[in-house]
């Protein structure tokens, strides 16, 4: 009796090992335009947009602008442009994918005085202060003092997030990208290429393919920061710019 009483809590405690496996529980991507009724997001859950209605490439990020409920248009914060960095009404867009981080309000209250600096300052808000490569630049004085930023729109998203220590990609190893694929993300790119200081200006002096951060890669990135905290993105190939991840044609 004593050799069967001691099988079953070993059986017990089999069953009950915590698994090495992830949880069903971790946080992920929830695709918005398939939801068939509304869910609650959290303010700053991150946003974003496909190329069209029965695309998996993801050719916009934002934020959340505060606590809504979704599908619908609903306010963000992103580098559109224009750059809107404060409650702004009247910029709305219909994201199509969320994904919703668990930040406490001191994480909360980090990101949106960051939001409210970035809107405090002293630039342009139009395509001047746009840019592709690097995804966020800070633009300088003579002195070397910084007068405002710069960003793209997967930019503007990463940059928040790295006020609280959430890095969501390794930017100094993401894909070359063809000119051919960023043309779906940047509109005006196929008229500025034989325009020489533009593309500088840009950040797309070189000749193509470029190390650009797109919009998809953040989606992937903070499903890992979701399994592994702490550990930022290494984008493995320019598939990652769909979500789900899949091959593209032609690179």
């Amino acid at each position: 009796m004593a050799g069967l009483t001691r099988r079953w809590r070993q059986l017990i405690d089999w069953l009950t090992k915590p698994s090495d496996a992830p949880s069903s529980n971790v946080r992920k991507t929830v695709l918005v335009r398939d939801l068939t009724e509304g869910r609650s997001f959290s303010a700053l859950s991150l946003l974003g947009v496909f190329v069209g209605a029965h695309s998996t490439f993801v050719e916009h990020a934002a934020l959340l602008a505060d606590d809504r409920d979704l599908p619908g248009s609903i306010p963000v914060l992103h580098m559109g442009p224009p750059l809107v960095s404060a409650l702004n009404e009247d910029c709305v867009l219909p994201p199509d994918l969320a994904f919703s981080f668990a930040l406490d309000e001191p994480q909360k209250t980090k990101i949106e005085r960051w939001a409210a600096r970035i809107a405090e300052e002293k630039g342009p808000l139009d395509k001047r202060r746009y840019i592709i490569d690097p995804a966020v630049k800070p633009e300088r004085s003579e002195r070397g003092r910084i007068k405002y930023h710069r960003f793209s729109c997967a930019g503007y998203a990463f940059e928040a997030f790295r006020q609280i220590d959430i890095t969501l990609c390794d930017c100094g190893q993401l894909p070359l990208a063809s000119q051919k694929l960023l043309n779906i993300v940047y509109d005006d790119l196929p008229s500025i290429m034989d325009r020489p200081k533009l593309r500088k200006y840009y950040g797309i002096g070189d000749d193509p393919p470029w190390p650009v951060l797109l919009p998809a890669y953040l989606f992937h990135g903070a499903e890992t920061h979701a399994q592994n905290e702490g550990s930022a993105f290494k984008v493995p190939h320019v598939g990652y710019a769909n979500y789900p991840a899949g091959m593209i044609a032609n690179e």
